[in-house]
C-alpha cells in the first residue's frame, strides 16, 4: 500500500516538473520572441 502511494507521488511528481518545464520553454520562447 505504501509503495503504491509512493509510486503514485512520484508520478504526479514527475508530471508537474513536465509541465513546469514546459512552461519554462514557452515563456522562454515568448521573451526571446
Amino acid at each position: 500500500m505504501v509503495v503504491l502511494m509512493s509510486f503514485f507521488l512520484h508520478k504526479c511528481y514527475l508530471v508537474n516538473v513536465l509541465e513546469i518545464i514546459k512552461v519554462w520553454s514557452n515563456l522562454d520562447q515568448f521573451l526571446t520572441d
